[in-house]
């Protein structure tokens, strides 16, 4: 209802007063000028903004935006990557020896450090990145809106007015078993690295049956960011420790609960309860990420 801007005070009151409490908390940290001391992340986006001539309102804006993202976006499609792998002792090893390839292990002073290459997570771990992909199909149901800007008729069937509204459902694609096999309803890790044994018609279906980030000009901009979020985030989790459930037993992927407005990607039913322990080999190691940068800036 915030979107709708209808009555945000009556009709949203809850998220209403909340952003009303976060936006003069984020301009009042952008005009003290704190952000000069944030990563190389937030100050870059402030510069890049204010060159633009956005005000530090605007600013507080984005950031609540931003918030919403991650929360809603990044957070449960991290969760249900984690669990899915870890649901699977041969996926789990698999990636776990990708991983070990783009971690270096160096000693700083008495410490530990192991520093993992986000830049080489694409290249040098597809088994990861098909997973990433698979989460996305299963977890986002996006539902893009478009508006035709000219009369047309489609495939000699379908005639679509100018000024008439278009909603794309992401989910329907994503479930299809005429374009994903008759496993659509399944995580399989590994979905994305078959994609050479099918015809020229199923990749070219499962390439268009699939748009996490949405299409064409408003293809999301955030998209290598949640990337390398989401992948490093589950690649440390992966190599560096030990998940099980509470009794023990592997990780049992809890079900989707019924999705609200406005959440495009789906959450989980119910909490469940884990014992995270460091990885015997690694206790006592810090984690490091390495990010490429361009030429003559500081990596983070």
């Amino acid at each position: 209802m915030l979107f709708l801007d209808f009555f945000p005070s009556i009709t949203a009151r809850k998220a209403w007063n909340a952003r009303k409490t976060l936006t003069p908390a984020f301009e009042d940290y952008y005009n003290k000028g704190l952000d000069k001391n944030a990563n190389a992340f937030i100050a870059g986006r402030a510069r890049a903004a204010r060159v633009e001539e956005f005000t530090n309102n605007d600013l507080a804006g984005f950031e609540i935006t931003i918030c919403f993202a991650a929360l809603t976006n990044t957070v449960p499609n991290s969760f249900f990557m984690l669990c899915n792998i870890l649901a699977d002792p041969i996926l789990t090893a698999d990636i776990r020896e990708e991983v070990s390839k783009i971690v270096t292990r160096t000693i700083l002073g008495r410490r530990v450090v192991l520093t993992l290459d986000i830049s080489s997570l694409e290249e040098d771990c597809p088994l990861l990145v098909s997973c990433y992909h698979e989460t996305l199909r299963m977890c986002v149901n996006a539902t893009p809106v478009r508006v035709v800007m000219e009369d047309v008729i489609i495939k000699d069937r379908y005639e679509l007015k100018k000024g008439g509204v278009i909603q794309i459902p992401g989910g329907a694609l994503h479930e299809s078993e005429r374009i994903w096999g008759g496993d659509a309803g399944v995580f399989n890790g590994r979905r994305f690295l078959q994609k050479k044994q099918l015809s020229r018609e199923q990749r070219k279906a499962q390439t268009q049956g699939l748009f996490p980030f949405g299409g064409g000009k408003h293809l999301c901009p955030g998209r290598q960011l949640a990337f390398s979020e989401i992948a490093s985030f589950v690649a440390m989790m992966i190599y560096g420790f030990d998940v099980k459930m509470r009794d023990g037993g592997l990780i049992k992927p809890p079900p989707f609960k019924v999705q609200q407005l406005g959440e495009n990607s789906k959450k989980p039913k119910h909490d469940i309860e884990v014992i995270i322990a460091r990885s015997k080999e690694f206790e006592g190691a810090v984690w490091a990420f390495k990010v490429e940068t361009a030429p003559g800036a500081p990596s983070t």
